[in-house]
């Protein structure tokens, strides 16, 4: 399985979540997994997380402006303030 690490996202100390675009058996699609810090101080992947198949992004990332959108109204984030998108890297 092949990976490109897109973003990481620090939820704590502890946890993260990571945006990856993943090939496995022939299908690409967006992982967004929760990590955790094991016993051995290193991230590693949880169980918890979400496929995306690439045919269904583009909803993804409409569904994700949206409540960015809906975030801003509400007065939970300010507006203008989405963070610059990062390079983008290969993990093995």
């Amino acid at each position: 399985m092949s990976e490109i690490l897109i973003r990481t996202i620090r939820k704590s100390d502890r946890e993260e979540l990571r945006l990856s675009v993943a090939e496995y058996h022939g299908h690409t699609f967006l992982n967004v997994r929760a990590c955790y810090r094991s016993s051995d101080g290193e991230m590693r992947p949880s169980r918890k997380g979400v496929t995306v198949p690439m045919r269904g992004l583009p909803a993804f990332c409409e569904a994700a402006a949206l409540t960015m959108q809906e975030a801003e109204r509400l007065g939970y984030i300010e507006p203008g303030k989405a963070a610059p998108p990062p390079k983008a890297e290969a993990v093995e």
